[in-house]
């Protein structure tokens, strides 16, 4: 499996320098962004298991954790650094998840990664995209499409378009069937939430069907048990 992935926001040296040995010793890769923008765009195009924004040095980016709520990220850990009592409270109120006061030291950030670690082990868990080809259907404003999966997780899947289609957007419905002992048929609703000129397509599924939820979890489960055993 790939590593829990976290991404740092903050233009504080000081910060980056406590945040990154940290999070390495505890095998979590980081990604470090130095604005409230750069986080925006790579919402639109990868998953994040865990956030630890830099509230007092970047500016909205106490705004911005309500967004990440908002993205298929709205179950991953949030650390917000922050100066002084009021910036932590706004913090949590946005739906941070721990705060960190300035100046940041590593006992600190090492002893609340401890707990954060069993959250973020789960959001991982979550969305960890198993490398998985299946044909799949897609339907869209009553127009069928064929696909084939190239990856796939309990909160989104990777496609590969039969034929390339730019203008495949917003939300559609999907299905396939996974090869467990019932060849369950999946279906479920989702959005594009990023696609290319090649006819990739990543899709966040917002709902499943009666009973594909659960039966997804239990195949990729098995999957995992498989894996580990290996």
């Amino acid at each position: 499996m790939d590593d829990i992935q976290c991404l740092l926001l903050t233009r504080d040296p000081q910060v980056e320098r406590v945040v990154r040995p940290v999070l390495a010793n505890a095998q979590v890769g980081v990604e470090v962004c130095f604005n409230a923008a750069q986080v925006g765009d790579l919402l639109q195009k990868r998953h994040f298991d865990g956030f630890v924004l830099d509230c007092d040095e970047i500016p909205d980016a106490a705004n911005l954790i309500e967004k990440i709520r908002g993205f298929s990220s709205n179950h991953a850990v949030i650390m917000a650094v922050t100066k002084g009592e009021a910036g932590g409270q706004t913090a949590l109120y946005r739906g941070a998840n721990f705060v960190l006061d300035k100046p940041l030291s590593q006992d600190r950030l090492e002893s609340y990664l401890h707990i954060a670690l069993v959250f973020l082990n789960r959001e991982f868990r979550r969305y960890f995209r198993y490398r998985i080809q299946l044909p799949v259907t897609i339907s869209v404003s009553g127009k069928e499409i064929t696909a084939k999966t190239r990856n796939i997780s309990e909160g989104g899947v990777g496609l590969q378009l039969s034929q390339p289609n730019p203008s495949l957007r917003g939300a559609v419905d999907i299905r396939f069937e996974i090869p467990d002992p019932d060849k369950t048929m999946i279906r479920a609703t989702g959005e594009i939430a990023w696609s290319d000129k090649s006819g990739q397509i990543g899709m966040r599924i917002t709902h499943f069907a009666e009973n594909c939820g659960q039966a997804l979890r239990r195949w990729l489960g098995r999957l995992e048990t498989r894996n580990s055993e290996d």
